[in-house]
């Protein structure tokens, strides 16, 4: 089996756990919370334009600028749900001025340096840092509560989730340029290596969606 092989078997394998990880979120809809319910949405959002990607890739249609769009309602949807977790005014000032710096390097992007035929490299990574960052600000505050128990917070169980891929997709972001000597073959292998990070993160969705979840919500003020 060549790699190429392999990698058509790992995406199959790595779809079909994240439509498990969905079905479960949607058997458990009535007990999730309204910030577990929108990620829920934004679970098979992802899933449908991996689908509709794959079906233009197989026809040999161009599908790059999906991932771009892809990108700014990933970063929306998470800042919408970070926001509903802590809803506090500093928190949600910084977290939609980053936002708006995002999306100003995004359009620009699409004008310039990063336009819809090259990969998203640059508003990418910053995507990923405001995941990374706000996600650690949001946990640090979820952890000062008394009752918090990271085994059983949906906070701390998405926001890690997010968190591994984010940092795992912000690497290969940075070392593209690097990526871009190296042979193909390689290049099919480091790419593979990332569903290993993919499978992480929904397994940790996963175990989100079945724990009992809590309608919790960060009101500490710093």
């Amino acid at each position: 089996m060549t790699l190429l092989q392999i990698g058509k078997l790992v995406f199959v394998i790595v779809e079909a756990f994240e439509c498990v990880v969905g079905i479960v979120g949607l058997r458990r809809w009535k007990q999730l919370t309204p910030p577990l319910r929108l990620f829920e949405v934004f679970i098979w959002f992802s899933l449908v334009v991996v689908i509709i990607e794959s079906i233009m890739a197989n026809f040999n249609i161009r599908n790059l600028w999906m991932q771009h769009w892809y990108s700014l309602f990933e970063l929306l949807a998470y800042s919408i749900l970070y926001y509903l977790w802590r809803p506090d005014k500093r928190f949600g000032l910084l977290l939609w001025m980053s936002f708006a710096l995002y999306l100003a390097v995004w359009i620009i992007g699409k004008f310039s340096f990063e336009p819809f035929y090259y990969m998203d490299v640059y508003s990418g990574s910053v995507s990923q840092v405001i995941q990374m960052g706000f996600g650690g600000w949001l946990l640090y505050a979820a952890s000062q509560e008394k009752m918090f128990d990271w085994k059983k917070d949906p906070r701390f169980l998405v926001v890690t989730g997010i968190a591994v891929y984010a940092a795992s997709t912000f690497l290969l972001f940075t070392m593209f340029n690097v990526m871009l000597t190296l042979p193909r073959q390689t290049m099919r292998l480091i790419y593979l290596s990332n569903s290993v990070f993919i499978i992480l993160q929904y397994s940790i969705f996963l175990w989100a969606f079945l724990c009992q979840p809590k309608s919790v919500a960060v009101t500490l003020h710093d």
